[in-house]
């Protein structure tokens, strides 16, 4: 089964997606967690079902590879998923955010 959650920015996709995974077991993969300071979002930080986490994107970000006003951290999104675990195919994988970020 394969399930995909799309909306506008904001509209509560992650928090739905972290309910699911705090109620579900043996769970697999990756959120994207927006960084904010004042009540602005100023980044994302990837966190993974192993604790890992990274810096995706910032707005103080000195990257060329941009998306918008953030700065993608390209190196680093290796570095973390680089620092996953083999999947395992017989446990259900969530992956938060597939958009320009992540494919960049």
């Amino acid at each position: 089964m394969k399930i995909l959650l799309t909306g506008e920015p904001g509209a509560g996709k992650t928090t739905l997606l972290k309910r699911f995974i705090e109620s579900a077991t043996d769970m697999q993969g990756f959120l994207a967690e927006e960084v904010r300071v004042d009540g602005q979002r100023v980044g994302f930080r990837l966190v993974a079902h192993t604790g890992v986490t990274a810096m995706l994107a910032h707005v103080d970000s000195v990257s060329p590879v941009r998306v918008s006003r953030y700065g993608v951290e390209v190196d680093a999104l290796d570095r973390f998923l680089n620092e996953l675990p083999p999947l395992d195919p017989s446990k259900p994988i969530y992956v938060d955010e597939i958009g320009q970020m992540q494919l960049s």
